[in-house]
């Protein structure tokens, strides 16, 4: 049994990477899906947690272009703030009205704040697998634009998970 989870976890770790990559395919595939900063992207990881212990952490931001500026943000009285931008994080010239607020920081800290804070649902599993969009506005941008990429990559974890068991 033991021999069985010891060769799981190289598996399940090379599918949180999988996952990301995944993430990453369906966010810039979608066709009215825009990037202005590079925050949502930035902000993506997938976790691996052992018996309720991280063992492992996949970041998007390993992989693709750094944010080009902090997260938009509406302001504290709640009115939108403009921002205008001569090249954005896809290379376009874009304006947008901020109506989310949000700590101004970065994706990447989102996503290792995350990582670092999120505790596990299942304790006792042997693993446990999350994947998270930790922007305070990737909810918006799926509700609103339905544009993460989100649903696509959750279906491509449960088309594909299966397959991480194969022991070949």
């Amino acid at each position: 049994m033991l021999k069985i989870f010891s060769t799981l976890e190289p598996k399940m770790r090379r599918y949180c990477d999988e996952v990301v990559e995944a993430a990453y395919r369906f966010r810039t595939s979608e066709p009215y899906a825009h990037n202005f900063t590079g925050n949502l992207l930035n902000s993506i990881v997938c976790l691996l947690y052992k018996r309720g212990k991280l063992v492992y952490a996949s970041y998007l931001h390993d992989t693709v272009k750094g944010p080009i500026h902090g997260k938009m943000t509406a302001t504290y009285r709640g009115y939108p703030q403009k921002y205008d931008f001569k090249q954005d994080y896809d290379s376009s010239s874009s304006h947008y009205e901020a109506s989310v607020w949000t700590n101004e920081g970065y994706g990447y800290d989102d996503a290792k704040r995350f990582a670092s804070e999120y505790p596990p649902r299942i304790k006792d599993a042997f693993f446990e697998m999350v994947l998270a969009y930790t922007t305070e506005y990737a909810t918006f941008v799926e509700a609103q634009r339905h544009t993460t990429g989100y649903l696509q990559t959750s279906r491509y974890v449960i088309d594909n998970a299966l397959k991480v068991i194969n022991f070949d």
